[in-house]
Formats: structure tokens, sequence, C-alpha cells
């Protein structure tokens, strides 16, 4: 009957090492798949003004990006196109005000979806609350301050 007892005992342990020794592994799998994807270039500082293009090589370009007045509102709209070689995904697009050359203002908005390498998707950015326009601005810089 000892003998039992120690077998199901025995039984019973290598189970629970087998079951953690799952959890080790899948913990590292997990994790070791999080840093794949997450490995991806940094899209701070890729910018474009009201008066020039972005710089040659940097992730993103922009094209068409305009300041739309209606109802008392401010609206900048545009497309920005991922010239890099992976996908883009919940990319953050940033519109910094100047007055005179300083900053007074920034606002932002996701694109939604995916931006695959060579794609172009559309945006647009309110700027202003209800009743409180955007400070008053001169000039203006865009770019892509997020995403993986």
């Amino acid at each position: 009957m000892f003998d039992n007892i120690k077998k199901n005992f025995a039984t019973f342990v290598q189970g629970i090492m087998f079951g953690f020794g799952f959890c080790i592994a899948a913990w590292v799998l997990y994790f070791a798949f999080q840093a794949k994807t997450q490995e991806s270039p940094q899209y701070r500082g890729d910018t474009a003004t009201a008066m020039s293009a972005p710089a040659p090589g940097s992730h993103f370009g922009f094209r068409d990006v305009e300041e739309i007045k209606r109802n008392g509102r401010s609206y900048f709209i545009g497309s920005v196109r991922n010239n890099g070689s992976t996908p883009a995904r919940s990319v953050s697009v940033e519109i910094n005000l100047f007055l005179k050359n300083k900053f007074v203002d920034q606002y932002s908005s996701y694109v939604t979806g995916n931006i695959g390498p060579g794609e172009e998707r559309f945006f647009k950015i309110s700027c202003g609350c209800k009743d409180e326009p955007p400070a008053e601005h001169d000039s203006y810089k865009i770019g892509v301050v997020g995403g993986y």
C-alpha cells in the first residue's frame, strides 16, 4: 500500500513539473514573439512642414496636407504614405502649430487600420475644442509620432 501511495505521489509531482516546464516554455515564446513584433523603426521625427517635404529616407511621407477652416472649426486633412518595408499599425499623426517660429499648440489623431509598405492612407485632425478655436498660428509641422 505504501508503495502505491509513493508511486501516485511521484506521478503527481511529475505532472506538476511537466506543467511548470510547459508554462516556462510558453512564457519564453510569448516574450520572444513580443520582442520580435516590437522591432519596428522609430517613427518620431518624420516631419513635413507647410513649406517643405519630409527628409529623404524617412519612413513616412505626407501629401496634400492642408488646413480647412469651417464653421469656426479648424481641421488638417491629407494623406500619409508608408515608405518603409514593414506594415505600420496604430500610426499617430501629430500637428505642431507655430506662430513666428514659436510653438503654440499641438493636436494629433490615429490613422485607423494598418498601412502596408508603399500604401497611402487619408487622415483628418481636428484642432481646438467645440467652443474654442486652436491657437493663432502661421505655420505648422506634421509628423508621425507613434506606431508599431
